[in-house]
């Protein structure tokens, strides 16, 4: 194919920069959302699904949840901004938009979870990679693990969760690459954001500051501690929300003047710092390693069907249902089923897994993202189905 023509496409490029990058990945932001909003039209026409003239806009149970909680919002009740961020976000869109509550429970999912391809495309050019990362971007919203929890009208954590997550890990390869106080900035903000958005949000984490930790005690970087470091700033800032206004000031006051002087990290010898990142390790192991495990097999035994939970002095044994077994996405599906969450097609599975493991080889900054491709997989086949939602990147 004649070279200039592969120029004008810049299919002979691996790393686009300024406007030509800015619309590759408004394209791929589009076509996410117009997969999203391709519902609407299949439905749109169906008068079962109309209730006093709008669409119905509630199609989860927790959408409903925060639905309420935004409509208190929109009124002036006082409700805690603490693992509400989803209704907060639903009511201030509402209140500054032509929109109703019912229109923005609708839509919004669509339009929050295709922003996700962002920080993928981003990250992907950062490696010089960006036609892989561009078409993953654009095959992401059609895994049906990663739609059915980020369609019309499910206006529930999990959009934010794998925008925030998204972001947190693309923004970490970005900074092993390029040194920028606005990307150092994101990666706190996103750990902030994602605490305060669910309420299991630090065991999400612990993956990304578990590979930063080793890295950093293997690799001669500084850009790992700098990352280890802007993570607990995030943590710190999200722990901090409940004190009062001049301490959370003094902490905002403290993280933006260590962004600005980070570099006075480097004057520190990377021994010191290793053995401060692996005492800090594996005290922060020893410490939560019980929740940990606890959190793991609250999810795998949810799938049991029944417990027993005592022993009558007769002998006979009380058994009672397990809440999360009679939750839809804690159900375990079989092998080829599952597979069809993760990824759609079986056999694209498979070819798409071996890349991964390739990626992960080759570039190795990239597990930051690949990792919730091995975690979805885990997840989806020991606890149920809502762990497909991690496994979009594996096309």
């Amino acid at each position: 194919m004649n070279s200039k023509f592969l120029s004008f496409l810049t299919l002979n490029k691996q790393h686009l920069t300024g406007r030509t990058l800015y619309l590759f990945v408004l394209v791929a932001f589009l076509v996410a959302l117009a997969i999203k909003l391709s519902l609407y039209y299949m439905v749109k026409d169906d008068q079962s699904l109309y209730y006093a003239g709008e669409l119905l806009s509630i199609w989860s149970d927790d959408a409903a949840h925060y639905g309420d909680i935004a409509k208190k919002i929109i009124v002036g009740e006082s409700i805690q901004i603490n693992h509400n961020l989803t209704a907060y976000l639903v009511a201030y869109t509402t209140m500054y938009s032509p929109f109703s509550v019912e229109q923005v429970m609708l839509f919004l999912p669509a339009v929050v979870s295709s922003l996700v391809v962002i920080p993928i495309v981003l990250a992907f050019n950062s490696l010089r990679l960006f036609w892989l990362g561009f078409f993953n971007a654009l095959l992401l919203s059609s895994v049906l693990g990663f739609y059915i929890r980020t369609h019309l009208g499910y206006a529930d954590t999990d959009m934010l969760i794998i925008l925030f997550l998204a972001t947190l890990s693309s923004s970490i390869i970005i900074k092993l690459r390029t040194k920028n106080i606005l990307n150092d900035a994101i990666i706190t903000l996103s750990i902030f954001l994602l605490l305060l958005t669910y309420h299991a949000g630090i065991y999400l984490i612990v993956p990304i500051v578990g590979l930063l930790v080793l890295f950093a005690l293997f690799e001669k970087k500084y850009e790992y501690f700098d990352s280890l470091i802007l993570v607990a700033f995030g943590m710190l800032l999200y722990k901090l929300i409940n004190y009062n206004v001049f301490i959370n000031i003094s902490a905002w006051l403290g993280f933006i003047l260590y962004i600005l002087n980070s570099k006075l990290l480097t004057k520190i010898d990377l021994k010191v710092l290793k053995i401060v990142t692996l005492v800090t390790g594996l005290l922060f192991a020893s410490l939560n390693y019980t929740n940990i495990e606890t959190k793991i097999r609250s999810y795998t035994d949810a799938t049991l069907d029944k417990k027993v939970t005592a022993t009558m002095k007769d002998g006979k044994e009380i058994y009672l249902m397990n809440a999360q077994a009679t939750v839809q996405e804690s159900k375990i599906l079989d092998y080829k089923a599952t597979l069809k969450f993760l990824n759609n097609y079986e056999y694209i599975f498979y070819i798409s897994f071996i890349g991964s493991l390739l990626l992960s080889i080759r570039y190795k900054h990239l597990n930051f993202l690949l990792i919730w491709i091995y975690l979805s997989i885990a997840g989806t086949f020991l606890g149920g189905l809502r762990f497909a939602l991690f496994g979009g990147y594996s096309y």
